[in-house]
């Protein structure tokens, strides 16, 4: 049985905290790309690898998207193989993007590519 200390020692040897510290980077720059690309995204948000983007129908009113495009966004994220936690609810739209630790750019980057593609349903349903 493994007890904390043990946790710990992974952490260390396998430089998890620098890994997320450096990626999450990487990933911060990604999302404010994204944030640039896509009219439905309101703001990017991050600390390390613990992400969100909130999506809006105005960046002006910040008014949210329905459950029902959220839903549709979140089928289409999991129909590419990428499952994370989607709000839906009066107090916001957003995806959460929180990767393991030990996650690489390269899947970083197939994970950012597969919720670009879904972005495109709420692009399509932004009020201009």
């Amino acid at each position: 049985m493994c007890c904390s200390t043990c946790t710990i020692e992974v952490y260390d040897d396998d430089n998890l905290i620098e890994n997320a510290a450096n990626v999450g980077m990487y990933l911060g720059e990604c999302l404010e790309g994204i944030k640039t690309r896509h009219v439905s995204v309101g703001d990017v948000r991050y600390i390390g690898l613990f992400t969100a983007i909130e999506l809006v129908t105005n960046r002006e009113t910040k008014e949210v998207f329905s459950p029902a495009v959220m839903g549709e966004i979140g089928k289409m994220l999991r129909q590419n193989g990428l499952f994370t936690f989607i709000m839906a609810s009066n107090m916001g739209s957003i995806i959460f993007i929180v990767p393991p630790l030990c996650i690489k750019k390269d899947q970083l980057d197939e994970g950012l590519a597969i919720i670009e593609k879904s972005l495109e349903i709420s692009d399509r349903e932004v009020k201009r």
